[in-house]
């Protein structure tokens, strides 16, 4: 599979320079799926949304890297992913966020519930 090397972030709303997002080599993050932003991206994408933001949802989840952005910006998260492998990928990686400890930053929040779609705890 062909992985690109960077993202490209621009949006007029804020009157900023453009942001290159680098996916180099050398990232602590490995590339799980074809279209993967790098966490940076995304946390840069989510921390521009309001407060009252609360929840992002994500109708194609992928790796899960909207989640793991969540994680670490303290927002809650609803993901949606129709292929199996991605979505255990996906659930992994955002299991990892919610255990690994933040040295400069605040804890994440406590890890939620997930309720099945008959309301009982899974």
């Amino acid at each position: 599979m062909h992985y690109n090397d960077c993202e490209v972030a621009w949006t007029s709303q804020w009157r900023e320079a453009c942001r290159v997002f680098d996916y180099s080599p050398a990232s602590a993050e490995r590339k799980q799926h074809p279209t993967q932003k790098p966490l940076a991206l995304m946390r840069w994408c989510i921390g521009r949304l309001p407060a009252d933001a609360a929840t992002i949802l994500d109708p194609f989840m992928g790796s899960g890297t909207t989640g793991v952005a969540c994680v670490h910006e303290g927002r809650s998260f609803i993901g949606i992913e129709r292929e199996p492998a991605y979505f255990d990928i996906a659930c992994r990686r955002i299991e990892e966020a919610y255990r690994q400890p933040r040295l400069f930053e605040p804890s994440p929040p406590a890890k939620p519930v997930q309720q099945s779609l008959f309301g009982a705890a899974s």
